[in-house]
């Protein structure tokens, strides 16, 4: 099973940063590792977070219901997701390629 990485590039205006760093790693961060297929996740309020699945159907699979909270502004995803200033080509999904799975 080929193993998949998504990477968000990404930054918060300052003004922001303190509610989203409260959702960002008490919920966003344990909700995503609790779904099935997440390997590891990492992140930083300036930079990127990387998520790492053993396939990109799981990823795909539970990452559904998630997304659908994205505009809706009674959800944290709703309310914070709107302050995030994405980089061009973000996010971006695709397959591990280095080292091999199960490397």
């Amino acid at each position: 099973m080929d193993r998949g990485i998504w990477a968000i590039w990404y930054d918060v205006a300052n003004e922001h940063r303190s509610e989203y760093l409260a959702w960002f790693h008490g919920t966003h961060i344990p909700e995503k590792l609790s779904r099935p297929g997440y390997v590891w996740t990492v992140g930083s309020y300036k930079h990127a977070i990387l998520h790492e699945f053993t396939s990109l159907d799981l990823r795909e699979q539970h990452f559904g219901p998630h997304e659908s909270q994205a505009h809706d502004p009674m959800t944290w995803m709703g309310r914070v997701r709107p302050q995030l200033t994405h980089a061009s080509y973000s996010p971006a999904v695709g397959w591990r390629i280095w080292p091999a799975s199960g490397a």
